[in-house]
């Protein structure tokens, strides 16, 4: 985990492909004693070690950016400050806001839509956190 290597905080996930509204994440895999597949499905969604739980139908982009706000906020200016942002966007899968999508309603394809409102989106948190600096 990032707080044993160095880092202060961490708020994320450790695995890949989590929801981005549920924050859960679902994997198979072959169980070593009976040779069967099994699914394993659960919340990756961390702050620290925890996991984060009360966050559930908020879209990731917009949950990272308000840590990131905070953090800022609450840091002491004549303090040195490193603030690493390991985005979810635009990652699987694909899924957005719809104000977002809306926004690219130009694009026929509709995963292709979505991408395009998803990196809208991101677009807009990258620029909060830069005015909050």
């Amino acid at each position: 985990t990032p707080t044993y290597r160095g880092f202060d905080t961490f708020y994320g996930f450790y695995d890949a492909n989590e929801d981005y509204y549920t924050h859960s994440v679902g994997a198979q895999y072959i169980n070593n004693k009976t040779h069967e597949p099994t699914a394993v499905f659960g919340v990756d969604f961390r702050h620290n070690k925890e996991a984060v739980l009360d966050k559930n139908g908020t879209y990731s982009t917009m949950i990272f950016t308000q840590q990131a706000e905070q953090l800022i906020m609450a840091h002491n200016a004549s303090q040195p400050f490193f603030l690493y942002m390991a985005y979810q966007s635009v990652h699987a899968p694909l899924e957005a806001p719809e104000k977002y999508v809306q926004m690219c309603g130009h694009i026929e394809r509709p995963d292709r839509r979505t991408y395009c409102g998803m990196a809208m989106a991101l677009d807009e948190s990258i620029g909060n956190i830069t005015a909050c600096l």
